[in-house]
């Protein structure tokens, strides 16, 4: 953007009282210059709000169906993968006996890829299992590292402490709440 600067003479003007003669003011060539820029990010911005409106228009709502807090279908997946870890794992000592599995797996993040749709409700957890799936990790998952051994860890031969260390419960919390 070139900025012209006209500078108005304020004695010739004095001089001619010509009514037909208006003075230019300053800056005119400056202001011609952002009106035509403002008019073009003007268009192109209503273009970008027009196509958002016809997405936003074919857009459905996606009320989630899941009732446990982990999908059956990753639970599945992640146990044939030995993809449980080890705050997600059974111990007799820690849960109540008629415990299982579905209910300490917590779903994981995972990023929508071509190949792998985010969109389906049966994998998308409705509010009411949301709160549940936050209360469980609050009271049995969060303050692993400051309870003292942890009979899971005690246990596994790939554990190298005890118990849990804060980054692991971290990240563990992050990722099932992302």
């Amino acid at each position: 953007l070139i900025i012209l600067f006209h500078r108005h003479n304020n004695n010739n003007n004095k001089s001619k009282k010509s009514n037909n003669a208006s003075p230019v003011p300053p800056f005119s060539v400056a202001a011609a210059a952002t009106n035509a820029t403002t008019s073009s990010d003007q268009q192109q911005q209503q273009q970008i709000q027009r196509a958002d409106a016809v997405v936003l228009e074919d857009a459905t709502d996606l009320i989630g169906t899941c009732p446990q807090m982990c999908p059956s279908e990753e639970m599945t997946r992640r146990e044939a993968e030995q993809d449980i870890q080890l705050l997600e794992t059974l111990h007799p000592s820690l849960h109540p006996p008629d415990w299982t599995l579905v209910k300490t797996t917590v779903k994981r993040f995972r990023r929508s890829a071509a190949d792998y749709k985010l969109n389906v409700p049966e994998w998308v957890r409705p509010p009411h299992v949301l709160e549940q799936t936050c209360a469980y990790l609050e009271e049995w998952i969060m303050d692993k590292d400051r309870q003292g051994p942890d009979a899971r860890y005690i246990a596994a031969p790939q554990a190298t402490t005890d118990r849990p260390t804060p980054l692991d419960v971290y990240l563990f919390c992050w990722d099932r709440t992302r």
